[in-house]
């Protein structure tokens, strides 16, 4: 292929070329007018294998370029590779698919606040910004336990929300942030709380409030039966039962067993061992 075939805003990488470099090359017009390089963040697929690139860059009062980069055989290129049906891959996908499905994900809005959060510790995931999550491949979460961080504006708050109703039709158990007490900026984010909170550990976030998604509280009220569903009768006429134990003490036959924790302490392992044992004898 010659350069003049290349489509625009591409470089040749023969020999190969790092990708940061490439990002480097490829945002050269943009630097010289006026923004400066800060990330390059990688998407991969769930076996980490990069998938794309996002470059971001700013100008010093602020304002972003942000653009993907794919990279086509012996080019790399602005655009996103075609992903089909399924949708593009959220950031960070390896690292979720490899962790502990009982630790909770954080979702967030950009891959500057999915690393901040990374970094303290926790699992944290975005589909970009705010339009991002249109074409984006929720699955790898399903049944999982999401925490939605919005930004602090109407837009942000609109893409928790869609995010958030999304997430829950996979079956995750979502809870949103309530980001009012935080005193952010408008606009703010994780990265903003964190500049002001510098001491803050993965315990602190874990700690803030949040509100559950799709919970009793938020559900309408349903029509009053036209029955009573409680029957009330006297202990007195109740005929006593000797209790089967599995486990003395502890794990009884037929009976409603629960198992209270903070999230990803392990109650689903435990769980899971327990109908192992049992089951198996």
């Amino acid at each position: 292929m010659m350069a003049a075939d290349l489509p625009a805003h591409a470089v040749m990488h023969g020999p190969p070329v790092p990708p940061r470099m490439a990002a480097r090359r490829i945002c050269d017009r943009m630097i010289g007018g006026g923004y400066t390089p800060e990330a390059l963040h990688e998407y991969t697929d769930a076996d980490g294998t990069p998938a794309y690139w996002r470059i971001r860059a700013r100008l010093p009062d602020g304002s972003k370029w942000i653009r993907p980069m794919r990279c086509d055989g012996m080019i790399y290129a602005i655009g996103e590779p075609e992903f089909g049906e399924r949708g593009k891959p959220i950031y960070r996908l390896h690292e979720i698919v490899g962790a502990d499905r009982s630790a909770a994900v954080w979702y967030v809005e950009g891959e500057k606040c999915a690393d901040a959060i990374a970094r303290l510790g926790l699992i944290a995931t975005t589909a970009g910004g705010a339009p991002s999550d249109e074409h984006a491949d929720f699955a790898p979460l399903a049944g999982r336990h999401v925490i939605v961080w919005p930004d602090n504006d109407d837009a942000g708050r609109a893409h928790g929300d869609r995010v958030a109703a999304k997430l829950r039709a996979l079956g995750c158990r979502v809870e949103i942030v309530e980001i009012e007490p935080l005193a952010l900026p408008k606009g703010g984010d994780v990265v903003d709380y964190l500049a002001a909170h510098p001491g803050a550990t993965a315990a602190d976030l874990m700690a803030l409030a949040r509100g559950s998604v799709g919970d009793a509280a938020a559900a309408p009220l349903a029509a009053a039966p036209s029955e009573p569903e409680a029957l009330l009768v006297s202990a007195a006429t109740v005929k006593p039962e000797p209790i089967l134990w599995l486990w003395p003490g502890w794990l009884a036959a037929g009976k409603l067993h629960i198992l209270a924790g903070a999230p990803g302490t392990g109650k689903t392992t435990i769980a899971l061992a327990l109908a192992a044992t049992v089951t198996t004898g």
